[in-house]
């Protein structure tokens, strides 16, 4: 046993008697050899299995068959694990049995011992012509992954009958023609079960990473409404039309399906939560948390009171830049990290992280766990969405949500238990969210808790991400660079000269470099709903319940609604602009709509916008990577190292 790691043993499915005894002997090796135990389902250990005698990588599409089961399913990792299809009737090994019992294949000496699989694959060997049978191909026009095999067993009967009818046999005899019946069943069977492979493998020309590529695919092949099956009832629609017919339903509380892992994990902690937060609540709960909360966030004039606060600390990341001589060999995406932490910090929390100091660039430093935390977090709740082990066990990305949640709800609540004991009602030079936030009066701790976690998650790694296309973007368009570098030195003209609200709302090409840099690069690849009603669109009527996703970022892509998608013109957002276009307001929605929208919209873009007035009016940017792409987790993030040359511009 000095070769094995741990001992895994199924909890499901299987008869109950066998679990039983499996867990019990599972027990006494792990004591006796002193190995953890590793909870696993039945079917997912079938799968790894081909990992141990054969290099094969993550992710893969695997087949199951055996007696009791039949299954297609893509393991994406060892603990994930995403179910195409399965059969809705037998298995086909019950077929096989079955077959070869009313075949009487027991009756032939050499076929007596074995099973029936076994059996009928023998006899088919031995077969002369197997087209005289005919076994038609089950759910040929079916577009999903499942499987029926009863199918086989009746038309086997068929033929049986009329051989047996045919030959005049009775009792213990068998048919002349069993060894062709035989491979005519199998070669049915095996058609259909590589029919429906081959539907799982167009179907699997998929990446959890590359969600946008996967979309983009299902558009060209299915068109503007793709009903995505198996699973949940999920539906993508790309056409603005259909995506404001989507948002303009009446609902009292608009829903979402996601954070469902993250859910869990904090109704587990009633002490500390009293909901799943912001993101992952729906109904009364989530409106009671986002009425209070949202007139601090959501306000645009609540906003740009931070402009100060904000400048500053891009001042000091300006300096920081020259001072250590940035190169295109540093990832600028951990500056940018550190960057916006230290932003949301102070306009949140009033509390600098200071996450530039030396100490603090330590892995092992405050900031740098923070950083971690929120990634940890926002990586995994996608891909534990789709999962169903963790329901069951603590797989490793359950566990690495759990942990980065605890170190998220730990700083949050030192942060918010020291509010509290120095919080002076009348002190009017905390501009801080949190010092609006303790103020309420419908909300208790424990929601501030969750909504502070909810901050750190969301404005760390979303800011950071979408500035970093916007530079790239900036940097691949030099024209569209040196324009906004114009505007920026007209609205600050001196080297002392501040960004204000009224120098925000002058910088006109700066929206518009910002609104197409998301339109190309959103936050995420749309938007997820749950229909709370039935629902038409484009003909077709969608039930209750349906998940829709609105694919946002493909649709911003497609030549029908604009003019040059694929390009970087900001222009087409200028009213008085010659390129201007009419774009449909629903084409591009990085921050969602209605009352689910980004309750810190006005806030993100504030930040992203005094951010590139300051690094453009102090640098040429150059990008020095190769194309920039995305890795879809819950939010779009960049492919590559972000590889910027920066170089400080004349006085």
């Amino acid at each position: 046993m000095s070769d094995v790691s741990a001992i895994a043993v199924t909890v499901e499915p299987g008869l109950p008697l066998s679990l039983v005894i499996g867990m019990k002997y599972a027990k006494h090796l792990a004591r006796k050899y002193k190995k953890p135990i590793i909870p696993i389902h039945h079917m997912e250990a079938h799968a790894l299995i081909a990992r141990m005698v054969h290099d094969i990588s993550f992710p893969f599409l695997t087949l199951l068959i055996s007696g009791g089961h039949c299954l297609l399913a893509v393991a994406q990792d060892v603990n994930e694990f995403k179910l195409l299809g399965q059969s809705l009737d037998s298995a086909p090994g019950e077929v096989f049995d079955k077959a070869a019992r009313r075949l009487k294949l027991r009756n032939i000496p050499e076929l007596s011992q074995m099973s029936g699989g076994q059996a009928i694959e023998t006899a088919a060997s031995k077969a002369t012509n197997h087209n005289i049978f005919k076994f038609p191909l089950p759910l040929a026009e079916t577009k999903d992954c499942n499987f029926s095999f009863n199918g086989f067993k009746s038309t086997a009967l068929y033929h049986i009958l009329k051989k047996e009818r045919e030959h005049n046999i009775e009792g213990d005899q068998v048919i002349p023609e069993v060894n062709d019946l035989c491979l005519a069943m199998l070669m049915g069977v095996t058609r259909h079960l590589l029919h429906r492979t081959q539907r799982a493998m167009e179907f699997c020309d998929y990446d959890a990473e590359e969600l946008h590529h996967c979309a983009w695919v299902n558009w060209c092949k299915y068109g503007d409404i793709v009903r995505e099956v198996p699973g949940i009832n999920l539906v993508h629609v790309y056409d603005p039309e259909v995506i404001e017919d989507v948002f303009r339903q009446k609902e009292k509380y608009p829903a979402r399906r996601s954070h469902i892992a993250m859910l869990h994990y904090r109704l587990s902690k009633p002490n500390v939560y009293n909901t799943g937060g912001l993101l992952s609540t729906n109904g009364p709960d989530w409106w009671r948390i986002r009425s209070a909360f949202q007139k601090n966030f959501s306000s645009p004039q609540n906003a740009k009171q931070y402009v100060d606060i904000t400048d500053n600390i891009a001042y000091n990341l300006v300096q920081i830049i020259k001072t250590n001589k940035i190169t295109h060999n540093e990832d600028f995406l951990d500056y940018l990290n550190r960057f916006f932490l230290d932003v949301i910090g102070a306009i949140a929390f009033d509390k600098n992280f200071d996450s530039f100091s030396e100490s603090e660039q330590h892995p092992d430093s405050c900031s740098s766990k923070i950083i971690k935390a929120a990634f940890g977090s926002n990586s995994g709740i996608m891909k534990l969405d789709k999962g169903i082990l963790w329901r069951f066990c603590k797989t490793p990305l359950y566990r690495q949500l759990e942990k980065s949640q605890e170190y998220l709800e730990k700083i949050s609540t030192e942060i918010l238990l020291n509010k509290i004991q120095f919080y002076k009602k009348d002190d009017s030079t905390d501009r801080s969210l949190l010092a609006s936030f303790v103020k309420l009066s419908n909300i208790d701790l424990k929601d501030i808790v969750g909504v502070m976690v909810d901050i750190l998650m969301a404005a760390i790694d979303t800011t950071s991400y979408t500035t970093s296309f916007a530079l790239y973007n900036l940097a691949q368009n030099k024209t569209c660079q040196e324009k906004l570098y114009n505007e920026v030195l007209t609205l600050l003209p001196s080297t002392d000269s501040k960004i204000t609200a009224d120098v925000l709302a002058k910088a006109v090409y700066l929206r518009s470099c910002v609104k197409e840099s998301l339109r190309l690069n959103p936050v995420s690849i749309g938007v997820g709903r749950v229909l709370q009603n039935d629902v038409i669109l484009k003909g077709y009527l969608v039930p209750k319940g349906t998940v829709i996703v609105t694919q946002n970022m493909i649709a911003s892509r497609l030549p029908q609604y604009l003019k040059d998608p694929s390009e970087f013109k900001p222009e087409r957002w200028i009213r008085n602009s010659p390129e201007y276009e009419h774009i449909h307001p629903f084409l591009s929605l990085p921050f969602g709509f209605g009352s689910r929208a980004c309750i810190a919209r006005h806030l993100a873009e504030q930040n992203i916008s005094i951010t590139l007035m300051r690094l453009i009016k102090e640098f040429h940017i150059k990008w020095m990577g190769g194309k920039l792409g995305v890795k879809t987790y819950l939010i779009n993030k960049p492919d590559q190292p972000i590889s910027l040359q920066f170089t400080t511009r004349s006085s």
